[in-house]
């Protein structure tokens, strides 16, 4: 939701437009990926599948691209939704690239200190942070320390951030406020995806939008990464937002989120309806 929110600040200041096409800013990439727009990156309708880049290995930009280039397209553009971490972290480079300087560093400068998150930041394991957690997986039915990553791996867009409670609280109210943006981008950010065949995808420019049983549509979504789970559901008529944050990478972030909005009232409950597009 971050990285979707500094593309459409870059939107704002003239510097891209949402239906441009993504070889023009990735002009050695293939043919394939002429029909991919911004757009379909910012919603996952691209057919970019999952980053299969082993986590472990340091890349340049280039290199990781590279890799990127080797992949197909599963389907045409527009027509389908796929769940796609490279879509994001190909949106992080572009960020990168238009404002001439790394894409951390622009929602520092443009997100962060505006809406006072004054704790938020890109994952570095080598800075020395108050306060850090420490994240966990369970192997073997035991709980190790998580496993190393790159730190190459800790600049993508599709993650790689480190955010405390009060910066979700933080982050929740400019959402509530509709700061750093103009409501026309906030309308498109929480507008539900229309596919080339008409039909909607319940999912926005970084958010899920989903329905609960009383009190409309709700808004949110799930991370994970280096041990570490977080999920955030928000109701926007209600002004009512619950954020779950776990140290431990197998936790279902899902059940404890769910859980949390039915005991403080069943009424806010969602309608989960597996998609099947």
């Amino acid at each position: 939701m971050f990285t979707a929110v500094a593309i459409m600040l870059l939107v704002e200041d003239g510097l891209l437009r949402l239906d441009d096409c993504i070889r023009d800013y990735f002009p050695k990439s293939p043919l394939q990926w002429q029909a991919i727009k911004i757009r379909h990156l910012l919603n996952h309708t691209s057919g970019l599948g999952e980053d299969c880049t082993d986590v472990k290995n340091e890349f340049t930009d280039e290199e990781y691209l590279a890799q990127c280039y080797e992949g197909t397209v599963a389907f045409e553009p527009g027509s389908r939704w796929m769940y796609s971490n490279i879509g994001y972290s190909l949106l992080g480079i572009i960020i990168t690239n238009v404002s001439c300087k790394h894409w951390s560093i622009f929602l520092e400068e443009r997100v962060f200190l505006p809406a006072e998150m004054k704790t938020a930041c890109m994952i570095d394991d080598f800075k020395i942070l108050k306060h850090r957690a420490s994240g966990y997986e369970m192997i073997d039915d035991e709980i190790k320390n998580q496993q190393w990553v790159s730190a190459f791996a800790n600049t993508l867009g599709s993650g790689s951030l480190y955010l405390s409670l009060l910066d979700w609280m933080k982050w929740d109210l400019a959402v509530a406020k509709r700061k750093l943006l103009s409501e026309h981008s906030w309308r498109q950010i929480f507008s539900k995806t229309r596919l080339n065949c008409g039909q909607e995808y319940p999912y926005g420019f970084g958010w899920e939008i989903e329905e609960s049983e009383a009190h409309g549509l709700a808004y949110g979504h799930l991370g994970s990464w280096q041990g570490f789970t977080s999920g955030l559901l928000r109701y926007d008529q209600l002004g009512l937002t619950f954020v779950a944050m776990a140290n431990l990478g197998e936790t279902d972030i899902q059940f404890i989120l769910d859980g949390i909005v039915e005991r403080y009232d069943t009424s806010l409950r969602i309608k989960r309806i597996e998609a099947s597009l």
